[in-house]
């Protein structure tokens, strides 16, 4: 994460849903794929893959949390980290 490049946070669209809907499609993938082709090889694969995502979304969030602090930590309390929706926006 480049913390001197210019962004800003979207909450619409898609992240009304999942603060991280790229991440919950990579772990639907592997899944899928795990339970398509079950083997122990690619169960360990997939395991591993979703826990560094996840490693990844917690970095992605303490960042996102220092540079947009109340209005990140607001969206937080409305949406949930992978699916779901706490409240309506």
């Amino acid at each position: 994460m480049d913390s001197e490049q210019s962004t800003e946070l979207v909450i619409q669209g898609i992240y009304k849903y999942s603060r991280n809907p790229a991440f919950l499609g990579f772990d639907l993938f592997y899944i899928g794929l795990a339970a398509a082709f079950p083997n122990v090889l690619l169960i360990a694969v997939t395991l591993f893959c979703i826990m560094m995502f996840h490693f990844q979304i917690l970095e992605e969030e303490r960042f996102l949390e220092e540079r947009f602090r109340d209005q990140y930590q607001a969206y937080m309390k409305v949406t949930k980290r992978y699916w779901g929706m706490n409240k309506w926006i």
